[in-house]
């Protein structure tokens, strides 16, 4: 019989081998539960198109590199936000289970791989296979039908699932495997070798809790990059490069809708025109008490279903990360502001609201200055769109252009 304290897994075979068993039914089973998390962002993945095949009526021409690129997103977006939350589920069981372990392995490094297998798993692939799906230019009139559309976004979006699933995903759990392989053959004690099975066991369990959280994440993930591409198509886009010469945002070198082409003079005569994708918050706002709170009246979106819209209600502005804008008058016929806010928070503004005899605009004067300057303009621009971001949909009288149901 060997002895307690003894080094059992180095001289005691026939326990190693069974620890070792141990190990790979858990490394089994989180590969399991990783591919039915996959299933369960396809689903997502398929609630949306059928939110997008409800929409009868074109929509805007889609560039079909914009459409990879923003599809290619919606995976990276929800993937990121699945796999932070797996990631502090097994950071927390790692360092549970090896705290007091000893030996090489320590929670970092098993954090490490993890965050590198994750990365992997939800990495950009496949961008060939959407460009093949993407209308030519050669088929391209003033709009697009659906069917396009939808082939070129959503499906690359299902493509890139399956591809992940089957192959770079399985380097989460074969990494992970071998880390832990390696450290339970110098551990001492069947507590020891529990607790490293335990670390696998923690993966299976974390890839588990979040297969229904993914259904919901992919979809909003989705939906977001849909409406940006409908912005981006009605509105007009700005380049990464554009954006940094001009001083402002850039993500990577993904494009963002043109704030300022959204911009003008809306009041009386001249209301803004609807532009598919951008939501538009209408308001109401005292002149003479800039600071005083704003009163939004009623919300618009055209370009999709109203099944696509009873989904987007729940979520705030903010969380939608989607192109806003926002319409202000004053109960006059023509004084009024406009605020547009991009997808990464840049700003733009019109405001004619300036008398004659007094040179601080109104949105100055919301920032709590009578300077008139465009930096104070912008300060109060971003004052104003801080509270509207908060709003949601559902409590808002919507305008909609869908007959679908």
């Amino acid at each position: 019989m060997r002895k307690d304290n003894a080094a059992f897994l180095d001289t005691d075979f026939d326990v190693h081998a069974g620890y070792e068993q141990q190990l790979e039914d858990q490394r089994l089973l989180a590969l399991t539960k990783l591919q039915l998390l996959f299933a369960a962002r396809q689903l997502g993945v398929a609630a949306v198109r059928s939110e997008i095949e409800s929409y009868r009526h074109v929509v805007p021409v889609v560039d079909p590199s914009l459409a990879a690129s923003l599809a290619l997103y919606a995976l990276k977006a929800a993937g990121a936000l699945i796999g932070a939350q797996v990631g502090a589920a097994v950071a927390a069981a790692v360092g549970a289970a090896l705290g007091g372990s000893g030996g090489a392995l320590r929670a970092e490094h098993v954090v490490a791989i993890l965050g590198s297998g994750l990365r992997e798993m939800f990495k950009e692939a496949g961008k060939a296979q959407l460009s093949a799906l993407a209308p030519t230019p050669a088929q391209k009139g003033p709009a697009e039908t659906l069917s396009d559309t939808a082939a070129a976004f959503l499906a690359g979006q299902s493509n890139d699932l399956i591809d992940d699933a089957d192959g770079q995903a399985s380097f989460l759990i074969t990494e992970q495997h071998t880390l832990l392989l390696r450290h339970l053959a110098g551990v001492k004690g069947p507590a020891a070798a529990n607790r490293v099975i335990g670390v696998m066991a923690a993966l299976a369990n974390a890839l588990e809790e979040q297969r229904d959280p993914a259904t919901t994440t992919q979809a909003e993930q989705s939906r977001s990059a849909w409406l940006r591409l409908l912005a981006h198509a009605s509105v007009g886009s700005k380049s990464a490069s554009t954006l940094r010469a001009e001083g402002q945002r850039a993500e990577g070198e993904r494009p963002v809708m043109d704030a300022s082409a959204a911009t003008g003079r809306f009041a009386g005569s001249n209301p803004a025109p609807a532009r598919a994708g951008l939501i538009d918050v209408f308001f109401e706002a005292d002149y003479r008490e800039p600071r005083k709170p704003i009163v939004a009246t009623r919300v618009r979106l055209t370009g999709v279903s109203r099944k696509m819209l009873q989904e987007l209600q729940h979520q705030s502005l903010l969380e939608l990360a989607v192109p806003v804008r926002a319409i202000g008058t004053f109960g006059g016929p023509t004084a009024s502001v406009t605020l547009v806010r991009d997808e990464i928070g840049n700003v733009a503004f019109t405001d004619n609201t300036a008398d004659a005899w007094q040179r601080a605009t109104w949105l100055s004067r919301v920032a709590g200055t009578f300077s008139g300057t465009v930096t104070d303009q912008t300060r109060g621009a971003r004052l104003l769109l801080d509270q509207l971001m908060k709003l949601k949909l559902n409590p808002l009288k919507t305008e909609n252009d869908s007959d679908a149901q």
